[in-house]
């Protein structure tokens, strides 16, 4: 349980060089979300691009074992491409027909699915469209605070007992493990094993309990408070100090400016219990909830549950107050000011664990939920893209601006959107970095993209989506569950990775290069801009004014950069060049206590292949020897511990590392040299039609590793800005 801010305060505290504002309301999730995932309004994310600076002692590969050895799976039968259907663009994208829906006669909403990953478990949720911003002055942190009540005794289980319960059946309990307090929204979750029938009902006891019956006793409030107050002061140090200056200058006067989930310490001080009661009976309203399940169940015996408990009579068995039939309750909704000027902050800490330039543009969230909109927001997502593949290809260059770059557009709060532009440097590289990012935002802007761009995009956009659907039967159920939670809260469209994959086949042909130019055109558009630089106090002494002087009259010329249109090279050599000579089988055994084969080849390789149905998209594979970076002198550990991370940079064979990127467009294929402390090797994954490929550069990198001196000065470089700051870093004396 936890009050969490999914923005720049979170992402940029842990790993300050990942896109930095990415939200404002965290999905922990159970389990991983799936990879890759298509969404029905596509959400535009950075292209892979190399970390952005990589760590002083990278994490080992696992020492392998022979028996335990990842590895490659016979290639199953192709999953046939159905003909895409027909759509007119007025057509309404429709809720997956996989999911069972509807609404209780009080006004609870349900969404049902049937899933079978995890086999014999199941995800449900209990999703309040009610968080912090909807907190009176006096109120503030009690959304938060409900929240951890709701764990601390209900009308059917004392104090400790839903705790204790969780854990009997083999769930865990902590921060973010089963519920969280957003802006504009709280969630609670329960994963729980689906062969037992009292798991079951005790499961939808306990989700009833939490929308219409939590106790709020008074002895237990006193308890919870000082776990509450505890939470703030470990959220205190450079994370609460960055998010008490960002959140202002993106919300300026709005209410989310005022209401940060954690809240004031004097509230949660001092709430007495009737407070505490009155936000929960003004909010937990069943027309403002919904229960999510989605797991290896009989969805009609869930809808069964669901109106048992949910329901009031004559309906289901529902019997508490709350649980009548009402009025629906009115939702206030917050917007945030525009700001027709650039505002420009450089926050600047001692603890600040890297320099980040990020320019943000605030716009409204897409509303469309037709096939027009879905064309339009793959479009967004196509545009930025190409955005990021020429960051990329510029911070490949020698002696290059910056260290990471990546863009994108993702949701705030309800009422904002945001278009991030990030870039990394070094503690000296600000100024210089912030003007090429503003030179290629121009380029794009006055000159578009070209038709091999566009081409390249749309063919690794189409594998993603592709690969999803060909995996649609291993979509774990709380990645399936956060999709419809998101459907609920803001109405984003969920139509099911087997509609997307048709509309996106449907679409992807008809965007053009001038619909992808006036997204790029957009980019440069004046008002609602945010620029914000965060980086340790060295890279201004003056404490930031002077800086943000000089980046203001960068943002302000910007259009008067001279940029030329840009000229996307693409060789024509092949991947490799010249197959070698094949080899063959030398000897054949069965391990039968791993139901796989060995092989022995003629150049002496042991191969172990075992076929597998756990991913129909992916086949694994894992190579090594023994020896590692505990066998080399100790004048070379220190290059054999970057050795490896510097040739996965470098590219491999003829092509650097921005020429593979093309080579490989629309290819489901990863291959990557290791280095442990007791075995070096290659490992990776590939889509089964991808396999050539995939073998392709495994012989590349086992014969041609390429060491570019243009991409070990960036690594280097990377490598000194994370030693400037690792001093000023609390934890760095743990490790």
């Amino acid at each position: 349980m936890n009050a969490v801010l999914k923005s720049a305060v979170t992402v940029l505290s842990v790993a300050l060089l990942s896109l930095a504002l990415v939200g404002c309301t965290s999905e922990p999730s159970p389990e991983p979300t799936p990879e890759p995932t298509a969404t029905a309004a596509p959400a535009v994310t950075p292209a892979p691009t190399p970390e952005a600076t990589p760590t002083a002692t990278p994490a080992a590969t696992p020492g392998p074992t022979p028996t335990a050895t990842p590895s490659p799976t016979a290639t199953p039968t192709p999953t046939v491409t159905p003909t895409p259907a027909a759509f007119e663009p007025g057509d309404p994208l429709p809720l997956d027909p996989a999911v069972v829906s509807g609404t209780l006669s009080n006004g609870l909403t349900y969404y049902i699915r049937h899933n079978e990953e995890p086999r014999e478990r199941a995800h449900l949720s209990l999703v309040v469209k009610a968080g912090s911003v909807l907190e009176e002055e006096e109120q503030r942190g009690l959304a938060h605070f409900v929240e951890h009540m709701a764990f601390n005794g209900t009308e059917r289980f004392a104090k400790q007992e839903i705790v204790d319960y969780i854990e009997s059946i083999g769930g865990t309990f902590g921060p973010d493990l089963n519920a969280f307090t957003g802006f504009d929204e709280t969630v609670y979750f329960l994963e729980i094993p689906t062969d037992d029938a009292e798991i079951l009902e005790n499961a939808f006891r306990i989700l009833s309990d939490w929308a219409y019956a939590i106790s709020f006793d008074p002895e237990e409030v006193e308890l919870e408070r000082g776990v509450v107050l505890e939470e703030w002061r470990l959220s205190q140090g450079f994370t609460s100090r960055f998010q008490n200056n960002l959140i202002p200058l993106l919300f300026g006067s709005s209410r989310y400016a005022e209401r940060a989930p954690i809240g004031l310490t004097e509230v949660i001080e001092n709430a007495a219990v009737e407070q505490l009661r009155a936000y929960y009976e003004r909010w937990y309203r069943p027309s403002l909830m919904a229960v999510v399940a989605v797991g290896d169940v009989d969805p009609a015996l869930i809808e069964a549950k669901i109106r048992q408990h949910f329901a009031p009579p004559p309906e289901g068995e529902a019997s508490q107050p709350r649980a009548a039939v009402a009025p629906p309750t009115t939702l206030p909704s917050y917007a945030v000011p525009d700001n027709a000027e650039p505002i420009v902050d450089v926050f600047t800490d001692p603890e600040a664990p890297g320099t980040q330039v990020t320019l943000v543009r605030k716009v409204a969230p897409e509303t469309g939920r037709d096939v027009v909109a879905f064309q339009r927001v793959a479009a967004q997502e196509l545009a930025f893209m190409m955005l990021n593949a020429r960051l990329f290809e510029r911070g490949q260059t020698p002696d290059p601006p910056y260290l990471w770059s990546g863009t994108g557009r993702s949701s705030f709060v309800r009422t904002l959107d945001i278009l991030t532009y990030t870039i990394v440097s070094e503690q000296t590289g600000t100024e210089r970095g912030f003007e090429a990012l503003l030179e290629e935002l121009q380029r794009a802007a006055r000159h578009g993209f070209t038709a091999s761009e566009l081409d390249r995009e749309k063919a690794n956009l189409r594998s993603s989506v592709e690969s999803a659907y060909k995996q649609r039967d291993q979509q774990p159920s709380a990645g399936l569950a956060a999709e419809y939670r998101e459907h609920f809260l803001t109405g984003t469209p969920a139509p099911g990775i087997e509609v997307e994959w048709e509309l996106f086949q449907a679409v992807l042909p008809q965007i053009s290069l001038a619909e992808v130019d006036a997204v790029a055109a957009s980019w440069t558009a004046p008002g609602n801009t945010v620029l914000l630089v965060l980086g340790p106090e060295a890279i201004d002494p003056t404490g930031g004014d002077a800086l943000a002087a000089v980046l203001q009259t960068q943002l302000e010329n910007a259009d008067a950069l001279a940029v030329e249109a840009y000229a996307d090279t693409v060789g024509d050599v092949p991947l490799l060049a010249t197959i070698p000579t094949p080899g063959s089988i030398v000897e054949e055994e069965q391990v039968e206590a791993i139901d796989a084969v060995r092989w022995t080849l003629s150049n002496g390789v042991t191969v172990i292949a075992k076929q597998t149905d756990f991913r129909d998209d992916e086949v694994l594979f894992t190579s090594f020897s023994p020896g590692g970076h505990s066998l080399v002198a100790d004048a070379d550990h220190v290059s054999a511990l970057h050795a490896a991370s510097i040739a996965r940079g470098s590219g491999v064979g003829e092509h650097d590392s921005v020429a593979l990127d093309k080579l490989l467009a629309g290819k489901r294929v990863s291959v990557s040299p290791f280095i442990n402390g007791l075995f070096e090797g290659l490992s990776g994954n590939a889509s089964p039609e991808d396999l050539e490929t995939m073998f392709q550069l495994v012989w590349l990198y086992a014969t041609e590793p390429r060491l570019d001196p243009t991409y070990f000065a960036t690594y280097e470089a990377s490598l000194r800005s994370t030693a400037e700051t690792r001093p000023t870093q609390p934890d760095a004396v743990l490790y």
